[in-house]
C-alpha cells in the first residue's frame, strides 16, 4: 500500500518542478526583453477618445524622472542631449507644471470653465517637440485627450496657446504628421475607420 501512493506523489512532485520551471523560464524572457522592446501604440489608429492608446512613458503623464535644470533651461521638457536636425521630431514627458500652463492657456483663451484646464489633473497627454534651426523655431505640441481632443501649441520658449478641441471621431488636431509619428500614432485617410487630420 504504500509503495503504491509513492508512486502517484513523486509523479505529482516531478510535474510540479516542471511547471514550476516553464514558469520561471516565461519570467526570464519576459525579463529579458523587457517593456522597452515593445512598442505600444505603434500603428494604432485613434477613434473615438475613449480608444486612443496609452502614451509610452517618454509621451506620458510625467512618472519619469525630471532631468537635472540647466542654467536658463525650463524643468518642463526631457529633450535629448544634443538638438536634433531641423524638422526632427521628439516626444517629451510632461511635467505638472507644463500641465497648469497648459489649463492656464486654455482658461485664457476660453474662460474659467474651459473643459482643456482639467488637463491638469487628467487625461492621456502627447507631448513633443518639433526642431528648428534653432531654439527659437522650435515648435511645441501637446493633444490632450479628455471628453475630446485638444490642443495647444508653443514657439520657442514662448507662452502656450490653445488651439481649440476636436472630435476624435471626425479628425484629429493638426499637429504634424511627423509629431504623431514621433508619439506612435497613425492617422490615414486610405483605410476605413482611420481619421485624418483636421484643417487649421
Amino acid at each position: 500500500m504504500r509503495r503504491s501512493l509513492v508512486v502517484p506523489v513523486a509523479i505529482t512532485g516531478a510535474l510540479l518542478a516542471v511547471v514550476g520551471l516553464a514558469v520561471a523560464a516565461v519570467a526570464l524572457v519576459f525579463a529579458a526583453s523587457g517593456p522597452a522592446s515593445l512598442a505600444p501604440g505603434v500603428g494604432a489608429s485613434p477613434g473615438p477618445v475613449d480608444s486612443l492608446p496609452s502614451p509610452t512613458p517618454v509621451a506620458g503623464t510625467g512618472a519619469a524622472t525630471a532631468p537635472e535644470e540647466k542654467p536658463g533651461e525650463s524643468a518642463d521638457e526631457e529633450e535629448p542631449e544634443e538638438r536634433l536636425a531641423a524638422g526632427r521630431a521628439w516626444p517629451l514627458t510632461i511635467s505638472q507644471a507644463t500641465r497648469d500652463k497648459l489649463a492656464a492657456a486654455s482658461r485664457a483663451a476660453v474662460g474659467p470653465s474651459a473643459e482643456s484646464a482639467r488637463v491638469t489633473t487628467e487625461g492621456v497627454v502627447y507631448y513633443g517637440v518639433v526642431y528648428g534651426e534653432s531654439e527659437a523655431a522650435d515648435t511645441y505640441y501637446v493633444v490632450a485627450s479628455l471628453s475630446r481632443l485638444h490642443f495647444w501649441t508653443r514657439e520657442g520658449r514662448g507662452d502656450w496657446r490653445f488651439q481649440g478641441d476636436y472630435d476624435a471621431r471626425v479628425c484629429a488636431p493638426p499637429a504634424p504628421t511627423s509629431m504623431y509619428a514621433a508619439w506612435g500614432l497613425n492617422f490615414s485617410t486610405r483605410k476605413p475607420g482611420k481619421y485624418e487630420l483636421c484643417r487649421e
